[in-house]
């Protein structure tokens, strides 16, 4: 319940605070190379092209951003569903601030850290579902469009996400996740 108490609050303040400082909006696309290092286990390398759920990396991203461009927020999101003998789904969502350094030329350095949450679970063995924890940072660079209607990006990002139990079942083990991700913006303003 705290959880999705915390997840509640850090929505409803990235949201206010989005739309006051809103003077750029943005829809995309994640994809990447990600390490998923469990605490119990052996390390897994994961490609998304794009990005998907059911791996723990979320494939489509909202966000907002000020007039410089320099500071914005924005949601990464992800939905998968395996359907079939009693079905497996996976959503997550984080809410990230990026701080880009201001710069003359196309390409800028950037800065990047977030919060969010993991839902997952499925019908196998009774209907089971548990939330979890994510928090994670990165830095990257954004290469702005000539035209001035996107971005593409590339990010090196660390992530940790904490177990997830419904009644004494580990249904998301606690890992780390080390990642090179890349995307592609599209300003809708």
């Amino acid at each position: 319940m705290l959880r999705r108490g915390c997840l509640l609050a850090s929505v409803c303040i990235t949201l206010s605070f989005g739309s006051a400082m809103a003077a750029h909006t943005s829809l995309g696309v994640n994809y990447g190379v990600t390490i998923y290092h469990p605490e119990g286990g052996d390390n897994t390398t994961i490609i998304g092209f794009p990005a998907s759920a059911s791996t723990f990396q979320p494939g489509i991203r909202m966000g907002v951003t000020d007039e410089k461009m320099k500071n914005e927020l924005y949601f990464d999101t992800g939905f998968s569903l395996l359907s079939g003998n009693g079905g497996v789904h996976t959503f997550n969502v984080t809410a990230n601030y990026q701080y880009t350094f201001p710069s003359e030329k196309l390409s800028s350095p950037y800065l990047t850290a977030g919060v969010g949450a993991i839902s997952a679970g499925g019908g196998f063995a009774g209907s089971i579902n548990a939330l979890s924890a994510v928090y994670g940072a990165g830095f990257g660079s954004r290469t702005k469009l000539k035209n001035g209607h996107g971005a593409f990006r590339i990010e090196a990002r660390v992530d940790h996400i904490s177990e997830g139990k419904d009644r004494g079942t580990q249904v998301i083990e606690p890992a780390t996740l080390f990642g090179l991700k890349g995307g592609f913006d599209l300003w809708l303003d």
